[in-house]
Order: C-alpha cells, then structure tokens, then sequence
C-alpha cells in the first residue's frame, strides 16, 4: 500500500501540495456553471443587458483588470458566437502573456468552454464515489471510472485508512473507500494484485481504532449527524458492521437533524443537500431530481452527481458526461482522481482578477 504523507489544510503548507486535504464536511456554495451571475453590463433594475455586451477588443483606455473582466465576460455569458470563443481566447492568453500575468495565464490554457476551471485539490471521498458508478453496456455490467478505484487504492496509507486534515475527514474518507472495496470485492474482474481482501481489513482495523477515539463533542455537525451515520449503514449492507462507544448517541443526533429535512419538499424547491445525495439515498425519489442538474452535475459535486446516477432508474448521458470532465480535470492531481466540486470558474477568475486589481 502506498503512504500518503501527512497533510494540512488553511494557511498551513503541505508536504503534499498536489493532494491537500479537503474537508467534504463543509457546504461549499460556488457556483456549478462557468458563467457567472452577472456581467458588468447591468441595468439599473439589476437585470442584465445583452445589448450592449462588453467588448472582448483591448482598450488602452480601461485598467488592465477591467478589460480582462470584460473580455472573460464574453467567454462566460457566451455572448459571442461560439467559433470565435477559441480565437478570442488565443487573444486574451497572448495579452496576458504580454503584461506576465502568467496566473491568469493559466486559467484561460486550462479553460474548457463549456465546463470551465478547477484548480481545486483532490478529494480522496469523492473519488472513492465516482469509483462505485457502473453501467450496463453491451449485455453486461462495467465500472465507468476503473481508473478512480486504482486512484484510491494507490493511497490507502500503511495505517490503512486515507488521511485528511482532521479526524473527522480521515473518518468519512476512509468509510467511502472501504465501501468502494467491498462493492469491487464482488466483482470478478479486480486485478488480483490489489489485494482487496486485506486492503478491507486493514481499512476496517483503522475505522475501528478511530471510531473508539472519536469524540463526538469535537466533530462537525454535518459530517457526524448525516455523512459518517450513512456511510456505516451502506457499509453493514456489504457486511462491515462496525460498533463503538459514542453508537447511540451518534444514533440520536443523526435522528434528530434528519427530522428537520423535508424531503417532500425537495421535490419542488432545490435544498443545500442535493450537494450531499450520497447520505440520503433510500430516503429521496432520484427520478424527481434531474430537474436541478446543470451541465450534468448535482450543485457541482461530484459524489452527489455519482449518486444520483447510481440511483436514477433512466441513465443521464449528461450526467456521465460531467463525472468524465471531472475525471479528466483531475488527471493533473492523479489518474481518476475528482475535485470536491467542479467546476469553480467564476471564483477561480474573481480571486486572480480582484488580486490584480488597482488599490
């Protein structure tokens, strides 16, 4: 097995920068599409002006910032004709290039036109759903991402669990990795070089040590009351059954916060935990959801988006089509490897351009 060095979260450095921990726990509010809210063509009643779309041309006349916030309003808000989007970011790189700002630079070479920028760490908890997709093709049934389960397993650490920032992120990380190995245990054709059957003991040695250490007064509400108490019930369906001290009232709380979701509700009004549609499987109508994916994704997360098709009773092409690009976008972290949440590109391009600009 692998050993992933040690890593930290916030401010602090990482001795494994291309892998730092993400905490899935925390609600992530960016946007799930490339374009952004608005554009700087806005009318007095706050509705946008297509008019008068701001001018993708350099003008020496505008501060450097501002013309590259009108020019990539054009890219998002597409409102120019799509075969001229390619030249037009040729254009912008070449003057970025110029004025060496090699940040913004970056951005524009790794833009997709239709899903965008995320330049986000890895996420060993999404990858591990992402890994447990399957589809039925040609009379037989096929993981979709085999190279997202080989990711996992390249970092399970020698302790056998899959690090993180805190506890509580090793927890839920390791919990969606063990469930991963044990959906793939069933599974015939597993290269018998992974090793599945000790990877699942070691990894359930670590959750049982962790999870008589667990102090409840310490962890997250979200990650303790919804995600970790899930994860347990899906994993005593593949026959881990794991006990420790804090059970009921682990039990307790997650009663409790599941009693003030409306559920029902869902089904009319988008709510924060489409983002989270892995805890909630059983208890939601995936048939009624696909209503609020965008570009194919579920609230940008991939765990949620592999949900969702794992449970929808028709196959959603966009849907595979968004966990493809989300693969694809973290093949520069490692094969298979997803982000928490794709793509982020309105707040990756607001952070480079208010860093550039004036005062």
């Amino acid at each position: 097995m692998r050993s992933v060095p040690p890593t930290r979260v916030g401010n602090e450095h990482s001795t494994r920068p291309d892998l730092q921990a993400q905490s899935r726990h925390v609600t992530l509010a960016f946007s799930n599409s490339p374009r952004p809210s608005h554009t700087p063509a806005v009318r007095a009643s706050g509705k946008i002006n297509f008019s008068h779309p701001p001018s993708p041309l350099i003008n020496p006349r505008i501060p450097a910032p501002h013309q590259f916030l009108s020019s990539l309003a054009s890219i998002l808000v597409h409102e120019l004709p799509e075969h001229r989007l390619p030249a037009l970011r040729s254009t912008m790189i070449r003057e970025q290039r110029k004025k060496d700002n090699m940040e913004v630079v970056r951005l524009l070479e790794h833009y997709v036109l239709r899903r965008g920028v995320c330049s986000v760490s890895g996420s060993i908890y999404d990858t591990a759903w992402v890994s447990m997709v399957s589809k039925y093709v040609k009379g037989r049934t096929v993981w979709l991402f085999p190279e997202s389960f080989t990711c996992i397993c390249s970092f399970q650490s020698e302790s056998g669990g899959w690090e993180g920032g805190d506890p509580v992120d090793e927890l839920v990380n390791t919990l969606a990795s063990l469930l991963a190995l044990k959906r793939h245990l069933k599974v015939d054709d597993v290269a018998p070089e992974e090793n599945l059957p000790q990877r699942i003991a070691s990894a359930t040695d670590f959750l049982t040590q962790k999870l008589s250490e667990l102090d409840p007064g310490l962890t997250d509400g979200a990650a303790f009351e919804v995600l970790i108490p899930s994860m347990l019930d899906l994993l005593e369906i593949e026959g881990v059954q794991l006990r420790f001290a804090e059970w009921d009232y682990l039990r307790e709380r997650n009663q409790r916060r599941m009693a003030k979701i409306n559920f029902s509700a869902l089904h009319e009004n988008p709510q924060s935990i489409l983002h989270s549609l892995e805890s909630f499987m059983g208890l939601v109508d995936f048939d009624q959801l696909g209503q609020y994916l965008k570009d194919g994704g579920m609230m940008g997360s991939p765990a949620s988006t592999a949900a969702y098709l794992m449970n929808a009773s028709k196959w959603d092409e966009a849907a595979e089509g968004y966990l493809k690009e989300a693969v694809e976008n973290g093949r520069r972290i490692a094969d298979g490897m997803v982000t928490t949440v794709f793509p982020m590109s309105t707040f990756e391009f607001a952070w480079v351009l208010d860093a550039m600009a004036p005062g």
